[in-house]
């Protein structure tokens, strides 16, 4: 038999042609792909072979998956019965497969009717067979197949009546047989059934399976079926302009999200490169500044060693048992200091090694991130990019349905019988079928317009802080303050006027003061307060504007010293509260707050600090959850953070000028013992110092943190008689001072280098 692809031109012209480029599209199986045989219709309007249609009822039940579309069908339990051969595509495979024939020049082939291979002489458009010369002469003489002879030709005539290749539609409505029922073959289909989807049937299923169904007269609707018809097939062509309009978004869309991530991938890819490179120039800095303190403590201990071998030969023979304890001793110390410097050497590497890791893992983190976003999107694209071509596969199968229904309906205008219209029943069920498609011609797709929008967050790394000076033990020198010996004063706090000058509080029995000094020990003012109820009146200072000084007193004094004219203001901070004063509480440090005139001081006894303005006006109380029952014993502010040194409880923490917590600071890790943080200062660059001190020991060390308190950027062993601290500028460079107690010295240290 002739195969659709075998068919090369069209017998018939006018709408022939169109039908002629619709082959592809209307005798095409949309579940093997292969030629229509026995074609079904489909409510998705593609069409299927009888026997793939068998195939999938035998193995899901009621459900039927259009291939092609991917729309999938209930028919229900008794959808098997509704299933209907489509009547005009079938004519069209019957004509196209006869007009194969007739053409043909070598009309060899296998007899319909006998089975034997021999040259096919005729055809019969009632039994749908081609047959040799000796069937077809049975087959027009036969009684019981007399009505078969009008509707059986021989293939030379049919080639006898064609016109330049042309068949004459009359001639071909003429011999062309009306379907007829499956049910009762000699019953002609005159009725359709509205409830089972305007199937069509004859008067004899009318009467029985569908006698309780709406059922229509074919040839009272046709004309309002075949307008309604047509009315979608516009309806449809003018929704289909929006769907290709959302086809060319789709592609602009998925162009988009393409740029985006490439670019987002290939930020992250150089954000990672810097980042990376930043911590190993870090490390090389970190290693380079331990290295310069290595030397500086080498030469150090060189200079010391070269005193002490002058000292020695200049004594007597008789105590060189006791220098030689003292070389000892200054090479343990100094062994010490090498191995505490080792240790935070390797801890800072370890750290910055961490970072790198971290680094590395969020860096694949965002690339699973970029990854997952860019699948999401293609998902979205690729669902609706599917829907148009299902929707624009149906749309294109409609359209050839209705082109094709015109031509047959030219055909069947032309024959003599009264049911011309019987090839054509299948369109109120075609129309029945057509709405789903407008809703998915009408169907939209908000998504599309967030999906160019992307997201993805920065990589971050908490990497040592760059252009941060840090201090060491190997660069210090020592100011002796003269006058401290000869009042035998206590020092309690320190602090800077703001003009490169000291300031130092601190008492005696019943006695405190506020003293300024030059950076050389000089002093330049002292001012005294005599107390006989206190015994030892612990006076605390902070610097508060360049010429004034906050200072409190316990146990309930504060007050601010003028340096420039010694005047001095106090109020009393139990009136002030208005609290209940009880025995064990009073102050225990201060810190000001330079950017809002305030001054805050921390009580013993108690969790809260009492704010005042710089008149020594009571304005709040900040209380402090995290911090133990006896109160802060050191306060430190720089911009908006708040150091707070927790003796007792031997902790340090950061956090805002209201008290809610921001960080935890790490305690000194040299040795195991119980470290506790006593005093705290900020330099400009936002560096925090606390000093550090072991209670029964002695030990002391000052810990440099980040700015956020989350990396410990040095460490320095300092003399066990230190007190407290402060910075100041002095010629413009920023100096760490460390005030001692009772040898009336202070450490100078140097900010010697920059990571």
């Amino acid at each position: 038999m002739l195969g659709i692809a075998e068919y090369n031109g069209s017998m018939i012209r006018g709408n022939m042609d169109t039908i002629a480029r619709d082959l592809d599209v209307l005798c095409k199986c949309a579940s093997c792909g292969g030629e229509l045989k026995e074609p079904i219709l489909l409510p998705c309007i593609h069409r299927i072979c009888r026997q793939c249609l068998t195939g999938q009822l035998t193995q899901n039940d009621d459900v039927i998956e259009c291939h092609q579309c991917g729309h999938v069908h209930r028919l229900g339990a008794n959808g098997a019965k509704l299933v209907q051969a489509d009547y005009h595509v079938e004519l069209l495979l019957e004509c196209l497969k006869v007009d194969g024939l007739a053409r043909r020049e070598d009309k060899r082939g296998k007899c319909d009717d006998c089975g034997s291979d021999r040259e096919l002489m005729s055809y019969c458009f009632e039994c749908h067979r081609a047959m040799c010369d000796e069937c077809f002469g049975y087959h027009v003489t036969a009684t019981s197949l007399r009505s078969h002879k009008e509707h059986t030709r021989k293939l030379h005539d049919l080639a006898q009546m064609m016109t330049d290749g042309v068949v004459d539609l009359k001639i071909l409505a003429e011999i062309t047989v009306p379907p007829s029922c499956p049910h009762h073959p000699e019953k002609n289909l005159e009725q359709w059934c509205v409830t089972c989807q305007h199937m069509v049937i004859c008067q004899t299923c009318a009467f029985g399976f569908h006698r309780d169904h709406v059922i229509e007269d074919v040839g009272s609707e046709f004309e309002a079926k075949k307008v309604r018809l047509k009315e979608y097939a516009h309806v449809l062509e003018k929704g289909m302009e929006r769907v290709s309009k959302l086809a060319d978004k789709v592609s602009i869309i998925q162009d988009a999200v393409e740029v985006k991530m490439s670019t987002e991938e290939n930020r992250l890819h150089r954000q990672h490169e810097e980042l990376l490179s930043s911590i190993t120039q870090d490390r090389e800095d970190v290693v380079e500044a331990y290295s310069v303190t290595r030397k500086n403590l080498n030469e150090k201990h060189d200079k010391r060693l070269e005193e002490i071998t002058i000292k020695m030969e200049s004594e007597i023979l008789g105590v060189k048992t006791k220098y030689d304890k003292i070389f000892e001793e200054t090479k343990v110390k100094n062994d010490n200091d090498l191995a505490r410097l080792e240790e935070s050497q390797e801890r800072h590497l370890n750290k910055l090694e961490r970072e790198g890791r971290d680094l590395e893992i969020n860096y694949e983190t965002l690339k699973k991130t970029i990854a997952l976003i860019k699948n999401e999107r293609r998902e979205t694209t690729y669902r609706v990019s599917n829907h148009i071509d299902s929707t624009t596969s149906r749309y294109k199968n409609f359209m050839a349905t209705v082109r094709s229904i015109d031509t047959i309906e030219q055909w069947a205008a032309l024959s003599s019988r009264n049911n011309w219209w019987a090839h054509l029943l299948n369109i109120p069920r075609i129309c029945s079928f057509v709405a789903t498609i407008g809703e998915e011609v009408d169907k939209q797709f908000p998504e599309l317009d967030d999906l160019s929008s992307v997201s993805v967050p920065k990589l971050t790394c908490h990497c040592a802080q760059k252009d941060v000076p840090i201090i060491a033990g190997g660069t210090s020198s020592t100011v002796e303050v003269g006058w401290k010996s000869t009042r035998n004063w206590e020092v309690n706090d320190i602090s800077g006027d703001g003009r490169g000058n000291i300031v130092i509080s601190g008492h005696r029995s019943h006695e405190s003061h506020v003293t300024s000094c030059s950076v050389r020990g000089e002093q330049l003012q002292q001012y005294t307060r005599l107390d006989g109820q206190c015994l030892a009146p612990f006076r605390y200072c902070s610097t508060l504007t360049n010429r004034r000084v906050a200072t409190v007193c316990h146990p309930c004094e504060i007050g601010v010293l003028d340096l420039m004219t010694s005047s001095y203001v106090s109020a009393n901070i139990r009136d002030q509260m208005k609290e209940d004063w009880h025995a064990e509480r009073g102050v225990s440090c201060l810190a000001a707050d330079l950017a809002n005139n305030e001054i805050y001081v921390g009580l013993m006894g108690s969790r809260d600090i009492a704010v005042f303005d710089d008149k020594l006006r009571y304005r709040r109380s900040v209380t402090l959850t995290y911090c133990g029952n006896y109160g802060p014993d050191g306060l430190a502010i720089g911009g908006d953070t708040l150091v707070v040194c927790d003796y007792y409880k031997g902790n340090a923490f950061l956090s805002d000028l209201e008290g809610n917590l921001k960080h935890q600071l790490d305690m000194p890790m040299l040795t195991k013992a119980a470290w506790k943080p006593s005093r705290a200062c900020i330099d400009q660059q936002g560096c925090i110092y606390i000093l550090w001190k072991v209670e029964f020991s002695g030990e002391r060390t000052i810990l440099q943190y980040c700015s956020d308190g989350h990396h410990v950027l040095s460490e320095v062993t300092v003399d066990e008689d230190g007190e407290s601290l402060t910075t100041i500028q002095v010629d413009g460079v920023e100096k760490i001072l460390l005030a001692t107690s009772s040898t009336g010295n202070i450490v100078v240290y140097e900010q010697i280098h920059s990571v």
